[in-house]
């Protein structure tokens, strides 16, 4: 089990990692956009076999608006930028409003309340938050449809950190299980976490986030001023600041992985899918993932 999901986990991260790096802006846009459409039907069928209604259709047609509107307008090189202050709150309302005429008109659906609640969580939940994994690839970008270098890099430490502090808990927690024993982190939601691989993880994807932070100060990868600066100015990014920075990551990646996991205990099912052996569906590979990238842009506009 450990072997194999370990395996997966490299190929998956092999494959997604190289089309990153070799994609160009539009076609990580579409990539991003059948990720999020993949994982938001996921979220739905998850809803759906709980027995919750749910309007899928609706919801992954308005996330696909809500990711082409971040891909044309939220970017300060997108091409319809100036439109932004308008545009933004034009598409909360069309999202919201679409939702509630459609639940308005579905006479068979008597749950409303339920099914225009959980369509809109799954539109916050996928296509809102998975957004700003485009808004880090466009950091710096000074052309439309473009993604940087730079951004590219930031992404891939934020996937980096948060995949090796997943397989190190995963390790820590499996070898303590067999030898000392453990403590249950959330028993009831995820019997399998324990409070020893949360402290495995975190040191693994620190020390992860260590190494890449050294090495983009000594090759100046990513952004100047965030892990490197020049003229002797002090980057944004410390070392200390970083392992910092990734601690709190990987906490809050602990708790996306448990918050998917609270959907799928209400669903009583174990996997979202079964597309990655040992892994489950899409939804399983990046649970740990969803909430991260809001999380690092925030945190990167903040100090830098």
């Amino acid at each position: 089990m450990l072997i194999k999901r370990i395996i997966a986990g490299i190929l998956v991260g092999l494959f997604f990692g190289s089309l990153l790096a070799l994609s160009c802006g539009p076609l990580l846009f579409f990539m991003l956009l059948a990720l999020s459409a993949l994982c938001q039907y996921e979220f739905y069928t998850l809803a759906k076999k709980g027995g919750i209604p749910v309007l899928p259709k609706t919801g992954i047609a308005l996330g696909t608006l809500w990711l082409a509107h971040e891909y044309l307008c939220r970017a300060d090189a997108a091409p319809l930028h100036h439109l932004l202050p308008v545009s933004e709150p034009l598409c909360l309302f069309v999202m919201i409003f679409t939702i509630a005429m459609t639940t308005m008109f579905t006479s068979s659906e008597k749950r409303k309340f339920e099914a225009a609640g959980t369509t809109i969580l799954g539109i916050l939940y996928m296509p809102f938050l998975l957004g700003f994994f485009f808004r880090l690839a466009q950091w710096g970008a000074t052309a439309p449809f473009a993604t940087t270098r730079s951004g590219v890099f930031l992404v891939f430490f934020m996937c980096l950190v948060i995949k090796m502090s997943d397989t190190g808990a995963f390790s820590v927690g499996l070898t303590c299980a067999k030898t000392i024993g453990t403590h249950k982190m959330a028993p009831i939601i995820s019997p399998k976490k324990s409070w020893e691989g949360l402290v495995g993880g975190i040191v693994i994807g620190c020390l992860a986030a260590a190494l890449a932070a050294v090495g983009a100060n000594h090759y100046q990868w990513g952004p100047e001023g965030i892990f490197w600066a020049l003229d002797g100015a002090a980057p944004a990014l410390s070392l200390v600041k970083t392992i910092a920075v990734a601690a709190l990551l990987i906490v809050v990646g602990v708790f996306g992985d448990l918050i998917e996991s609270t959907f799928k205990r209400a669903a009583d099912i174990k996997d979202s899918a079964s597309i990655f052996p040992g892994m489950g569906g899409l939804l399983d590979v990046i649970d740990s993932l969803v909430f991260i990238p809001a999380l690092f842009y925030a945190i990167l506009e903040l100090l830098v």
